[in-house]
């Protein structure tokens, strides 16, 4: 089972949203509740939370604004950024109304080693703010819990 260590302040909203999208297959975490190394680290929440443990992960998925913080704190192989800049790895695509989408900018490797072309996801079955929603669709793509559909992504989405 993957080990998620989520940074965030005490009743913050990432680890709640994370519990309730992975149903079981992974185990959340927040840093010292389970020894690292995590198979990844979500540093939630902005401003980012003080964090004086150092962390080492598989993949870090942080907002990009708070990058420089969360990599001075985290050792990892893969960073995945979420926010609302164009460098950015998940931008909204789209946040008005029921229709919530975001875009993966470029592609990345999920955990299993399977490649996840640029696409875009909706996000309307995840719950909490935007940044939250990317938040928790960064971690599942790199779980590989997204619908694979022959590059067609305007029916991609989360279960």
């Amino acid at each position: 089972m993957r080990v998620i260590a989520v940074v965030e302040n005490p009743g913050g909203p990432v680890r709640a949203a994370l519990e309730k999208a992975v149903n079981g297959r992974a185990f959340i975490v927040a840093p010292g509740e389970a020894p690292p190394p995590y198979d990844i680290v979500v540093w939630a929440q902005n401003p980012c939370p003080s964090q004086t443990m150092p962390l080492t992960a598989h993949a870090l998925a942080v907002c990009g604004e708070n990058a420089g913080q969360a990599l001075a704190q985290t050792q990892c192989d893969m960073v995945v950024t979420y926010g609302f800049s164009v460098r950015d790895t998940l931008t909204p695509s789209s946040t008005l109304g029921e229709g919530r989408v975001v875009a993966l900018q470029r592609g990345l490797v999920a955990l299993d080693g399977a490649a996840v072309e640029p696409m875009e996801l909706s996000v309307s079955s995840l719950s909490g703010d935007m940044e939250t929603r990317m938040a928790v669709a960064a971690v599942c793509l790199l779980l590989g819990s997204h619908e694979k559909n022959g590059g067609k992504a305007g029916n991609i989405s989360f279960s």
